[in-house]
């Protein structure tokens, strides 16, 4: 379910100075948030905007590789924690943390050893994965002017064909962008 209505979610983001910085397309994505997640990304912009970006290791993408041009901060989605876990685990990624962590249980029951050992093997692992996480892309390019926000996306493997089809979406909203 969406956040409300897309005018109020148009009405928040016109409050915003940085609203003509947003492409088309991202508020297309914003307009298919949840209204925590709308919310969550809105912080995440107006931090960036303030100059102290809550995110870890924020910029361009390093000088090799198929984002350069681009740069990302990162924000956290509603299911951060679902998707962070599924992957520590090599999970099917879903949105929700009750499914992860019953296919979890699961696992560990099924395989009838000392489950209080194997569950806290598993706190383990996600909890040094947590150190490292990070949440997902807010991309954006440094425009003539100012920042430009592009997109939102989750994290893609390094030389994979997501990124790649990332590249060129950034590259065409880019291109729309500059029709403006």
């Amino acid at each position: 379910m969406v956040c409300h209505s897309n005018e109020f979610m148009l009405a928040i983001l016109q409050e915003k100075p940085y609203l003509n910085q947003i492409s088309d397309h991202l508020i297309e994505q914003i307009l298919g948030l949840e209204c925590d997640d709308f919310a969550r990304l809105l912080r995440a912009i107006d931090a960036a905007e303030s100059g102290a970006p809550a995110t870890r290791s924020p910029g361009d993408f390093e000088s090799a590789g198929a984002l350069v041009g681009y740069g990302h901060f990162h924000y956290r989605r509603g299911d951060w924690a679902a998707t962070n876990l599924a992957a520590a685990f090599g999970k099917p990624i879903t949105p929700s943390l009750d499914n992860t962590i019953d296919d979890l249980a699961n696992e560990i029951a099924a395989q009838g050893r000392d489950p209080d050992a194997k569950l806290e093997a598993a706190i383990a692992k996600f909890s040094r994965r947590v150190r490292k996480a990070s949440g997902d892309w807010v991309l954006y390019r440094e425009g003539p002017k100012r920042r430009e926000y592009l997109a939102i996306n989750q994290h893609t493997p390094r030389g994979s064909d997501e990124e790649r089809e990332l590249r060129r979406l950034l590259d065409s909203i880019v291109k729309n962008y500059a029709q403006h």
